[in-house]
């Protein structure tokens, strides 16, 4: 199975978000954007693919960082 280039540019340019948010506990679920977007590198580093799902909750997290990641609109566009 072949990788997609234009999510493996987008997973390293979240990556190099250096203040995330703090995590947040609602009820019984946890919600940590770089303990997130850190399992879905680790994810697609194995499988070489992410679900629709999950590519639209990784762009999510993207925009709400995009003052700290460089060339985002580039990298979004795609």
């Amino acid at each position: 199975q072949s990788s997609d280039p234009a999510i493996e540019e987008l997973l390293e340019k979240v990556l190099q978000v250096k203040e995330w948010r703090p995590a947040n506990k609602k009820g019984k679920r946890v919600y940590d954007d770089e303990a997130f977007v850190k399992s879905l590198q680790e994810q697609y580093s194995r499988r070489k693919s992410l679900s629709p799902r999950q590519l639209a909750a990784l762009k999510r997290v993207a925009k709400v960082y995009k003052d700290q990641i460089p060339g985002y609109t580039d990298a979004l566009a795609e």
